[in-house]
């Protein structure tokens, strides 16, 4: 294999800038293809695209319909990254290699119908990103651009999770109330015998903030620290259905049924 000199890296760079591609090159040359790239990669091929699909402008606003999906999030989604091998072809090489890729999603995942269509809709609704379900009910957020806009707002997990500082303000109130029922439809169960209304999570920093956000928009509440968990305690249940609720039709008819009997 000859040796490689400034010279012909300076012609190597111009042949690539011609649209060449990095295999022809090296027949030139002869030398090999991980050569040719060593020396010319921080040249992009004139070919190559990148397509990453942008938001829409409406989407960069903090809507009800984002804090919404912000809730679903905190609730029940988490980051999910995935390693995968596959063959990837290179336009600049004109060959295939067998390459190992990282594919970072948002997950969301939750099994009622109901909750699916609405956060389906939801994200198509903000994003125009059409999203399906597998079998489990997993829901993965691949975009890059999307994905960075939530995280703008927070992280995800079950012990990362933190409500977005935005629904302190005064002008984004019904948005707290919008993301107070999405949260509430994954994480809050109804207890009859106590008539009352449970939040439990294993993150106590972010249930505490949860807390002090239900008690803002105007249900009072209590939170306690337990060995493994905490846990938010609503007793003005009325109160609750009507400024949060749910759209989780099991959760929905059991609090109406059990206020029926008070």
């Amino acid at each position: 294999m000859r040796k490689v000199n400034e010279k012909m890296v300076s012609k190597m760079i111009v042949l690539k800038k011609k649209g060449l591609h990095i295999y022809e090159i090296s027949k030139r040359f002869n030398i090999n293809d991980r050569t040719v790239n060593k020396y010319t990669k921080n040249f992009p091929h004139p070919n190559q695209i990148a397509v990453i699909k942008e938001i829409p402008d409406e989407a960069k606003k903090f809507s009800k319909e984002k804090s919404e999906i912000l809730g679903y999030l905190c609730s029940e989604g988490c980051e999910n990254i995935r390693t995968y091998t596959c063959n990837a072809y290179d336009n600049r090489r004109g060959k295939s290699y067998l390459v190992k890729k990282n594919a970072p999603k948002i997950l969301f995942s939750n099994t009622e119908k109901i909750l699916q269509k609405r956060f389906t809709f939801l994200m198509k609704e903000v994003y125009n990103y059409k999203l399906k379900p597998d079998k489990k009910g997993n829901f993965y957020i691949a975009r890059a651009k999307v994905r960075k806009d939530l995280n703008n707002y927070g992280n995800f997990g079950s012990k990362i999770w933190s409500i977005p500082k935005k629904l302190f303000e005064p002008k984004y109130k019904k948005q707290a109330i919008h993301f107070i029922r999405a949260f509430c439809d994954g994480d809050a169960t109804i207890e009859r015998k106590q008539k009352e209304v449970r939040i439990d999570s294993t993150n106590h920093n972010a249930l505490i903030e949860l807390s002090k956000l239900i008690n803002y928009i105007g249900i009072p509440n209590k939170c306690y620290k337990f060995t493994d968990r905490s846990r938010i305690i609503i007793k003005d249940i009325k109160n609750y259905l009507n400024l949060i609720s749910f759209i989780h039709p099991k959760k929905s008819n059991d609090l109406k049924n059990l206020i029926y009997r008070l």
